[in-house]
């Protein structure tokens, strides 16, 4: 709280991101304390979710704002085949645990389309924009108000 305080942001300004992995190594100390901060109005997202040894367990102990959505699961979206089984039901899991759900690597206007109509929150990837640095990031938000 003291390296917020020194930056002047208020914990609602943060997001902090923990991958599925980090919370699996974790002996507990390291759920405390993202749990601690969350109390205190940091939001958490949960990432790479579904490409480590994942467990349900994690979306017990840690409450969570945001659960990311490896893009392992998007590339092949809508195909026949393709993982909208899994992405549905993580969706509809996440959901019913009061989180929102990003999507990451999306790169199509069809993948945007099918993950829209499964109920995704949000997408991430270069469909949506490239990377781009901070001072550019904002210099696009003034051009498109």
């Amino acid at each position: 709280m003291a390296a917020l305080h020194d930056a002047k942001l208020e914990p609602h300004q943060l997001d902090l991101e923990v991958t599925e992995t980090t919370l699996l190594d974790d002996k507990g100390s390291v759920v405390r304390t993202l749990n601690a901060l969350k109390r205190h109005g940091v939001k958490m997202a949960i990432d790479d979710f579904g490409t480590g040894f994942s467990s349900l367990v994690n979306l017990r102990n840690f409450v969570a704002d945001f659960l990311k959505l490896d893009g392992t699961f998007i590339r092949d979206i809508g195909s026949q085949g393709g993982d909208d089984p899994i992405v549905r039901s993580v969706i509809q899991l996440a959901h019913s645990l009061n989180m929102s759900v990003v999507a990451e690597w999306v790169t199509t206007q069809d993948q945007a389309q099918r993950l829209r109509l499964l109920g995704c929150d949000f997408l991430q990837g270069n469909f949506i924009s490239e990377p781009v640095l901070a001072h550019e990031f904002g210099a696009r938000v003034v051009q498109t108000r």
